[in-house]
């Protein structure tokens, strides 16, 4: 006997697995955003805290605030660090060509720069220093680039007061094209320690004999 055909049945399941597709689709661009703007409203934090502290320097640049100076940095990094990591984690998830990844990229290489200069003008107005690492590195075939970003977290636990800046050339930034013609940047990775500058991978124990 032959089975009759329930055309009716089918379309219904059609129906029901478009719509499933379909809210699956809106739920996962509705985290998506909901990180974007999680992470767009950090970095707004971070960025209104840097700007503080400019303008508190340029009204009062001497050393008498240093101890402040150097507290407000220290607690900044843990911030700017825990942020970092999380820009990382999602950079890895969706891809390094991810828009919103790029875009928060460029806006948080701005940030540190800037944060960079504040502790440039700190060392030079401060007695105590506050030494600095700026780390130059490509996504384009160097795999020595990522063994390089290996060795922040070990040389950070060593060296907690160790201020590391990364920044990805790849990202077209103006601000981070200035700060590699600064220094002259042309080979990745590099890594720039107290302004002076390192081509080629530098292993942690490398770069604590340098800080030593």
């Amino acid at each position: 006997m032959d089975r009759k055909i329930s055309w009716k049945l089918y379309l219904t399941a059609l129906i029901i697995s478009i719509i499933v597709f379909s809210a699956g689709i809106a739920v996962g661009l509705f985290l998506t955003q909901s990180v974007n703007d999680s992470l767009q409203n950090e970095l707004s934090g971070l960025r209104s805290r840097t700007t503080e502290l400019e303008l508190l320097f340029l009204l009062n640049s001497s050393s008498n605030l240093c101890s402040f100076y150097s507290q407000q940095v220290k607690a900044f990094d843990q911030d700017t660090s825990s942020f970092g990591a999380k820009l990382d984690f999602l950079e890895k998830k969706r891809g390094r060509l991810d828009q919103g990844v790029r875009d928060l990229k460029k806006e948080f290489s701005v940030m540190q720069l800037r944060d960079y200069l504040f502790v440039s003008k700190f060392n030079e107005v401060c007695p105590q220093k506050i030494d600095s690492l700026l780390f130059f590195y490509t996504n384009e075939n160097c795999p020595e680039c990522t063994k390089q970003g290996l060795v922040g977290p070990d040389l950070k636990q060593k060296h907690p007061d160790l201020m590391i800046y990364a920044f990805d050339v790849d990202l077209n930034s103006p601000a981070v094209e200035a700060l590699r013609e600064l220094y002259a940047i042309n080979s990745y990775p590099s890594i720039v320690l107290n302004g002076v500058v390192f081509n080629g991978y530098q292993s942690s124990q490398e770069i604590e004999s340098l800080l030593n």
